[in-house]
């Protein structure tokens, strides 16, 4: 979002925390407060980087009672559809989605959900041509079409993926992630491995493991041995700790879960990395 920000050329501030930690509504109006001139907030739902949810209800909820005016913005991209906010006590003026992640569609468009009244006032104040929302939602009321030629293949697969989330539910969907998340937490902890997070901050679309410190273990053959067997992890950390990750979601259940962690310990016994795995 930062990087957005610089290349767009809006007046910016980056607040960061620990990558293991979560923004919490008492931290954010802190900040707030230091920065009266603020006019917006925007903030990950789903960080990948690690697996945590960040509590945008609470979060927006602080924003509201400390300014109305405040603009709330979220990044659903990897959390909408197994997590459905309530958009009225997060306050939310505009959220993004995406027709894969939790939707389990193909990539290859966006959307955004609006608070109305505010999308009203923003005409003329777009950086984009392609991306302005304001003419998007205008044109679309007029001919029922995007303003440019879309991506006909997603929009069908989108639609596809609806029917079938439709058929499972946001709260059916919700649980089998959950499901395969647990399963292989509560497997790969049997095993030694250490989780980055702590589980009352740990969502259920991505979890991060600390990596082995034996001598035998090599990530590089961890994953490969796993992708020969047609299983695939997220290929490398994106934490400041030596860690990696393993994603609960999509059309996977609780057999697919049994699969990878059988797999795991064999791969473990062929590179000779004892178990529980050491530290």
């Amino acid at each position: 979002m930062g990087s957005i920000c610089k290349v767009l050329g809006i007046r910016h501030t980056v607040v960061e925390i620990p990558e293991d930690e979560i923004f919490t509504a008492e931290g954010v109006v802190e900040q707030l407060k230091k920065r009266p001139d603020a006019t917006h907030v925007a903030i990950i739902h789903s960080e990948t980087t690690s697996g945590l949810i960040n509590p945008i209800e609470e979060i927006g909820s602080a924003i509201r009672s400390l300014d109305p005016k405040l603009v709330f913005i979220v990044d659903g991209i990897s959390s909408f559809g197994a997590y459905i906010p309530d958009f009225h006590k997060a306050n939310i003026f505009y959220m993004a989605g995406s027709a894969n992640k939790c939707i389990q569609g193909v990539p290859g468009f966006a959307y955004v959900f609006c608070k109305k009244s505010h999308l009203e006032t923003i005409k003329g104040y777009e950086r984009s041509l392609s991306l302005s929302l304001y003419d998007q939602w205008t044109y679309t009321k007029k001919t029922k079409q995007f303003r440019f030629t879309p991506p006909t293949q997603v929009i069908s697969a989108f639609f596809e993926a609806m029917k079938e989330f439709k058929k499972e539910t946001a709260e059916g969907r919700y649980k089998r992630y959950s499901e395969n998340q647990k399963m292989v937490s509560d497997a790969l902890t049997e095993m030694g491995f250490k989780l980055y997070l702590k589980k009352e901050i740990q969502g259920c679309i991505i979890t991060t493991f600390y990596s082995p410190k034996d001598e035998n273990y090599d990530f590089e053959k961890f994953y490969d041995a796993l992708a020969k067997r047609k299983l695939y992890i997220y290929p490398g950390k994106t934490t400041k700790a030596d860690t990696f990750r393993i994603g609960s979601i999509g059309d996977l259940n609780a057999e697919d879960m049994k699969l990878l962690i059988a797999a795991i310990k064999e791969i473990l016994k062929e590179m000779n990395v004892s178990t529980p795995v050491k530290y």
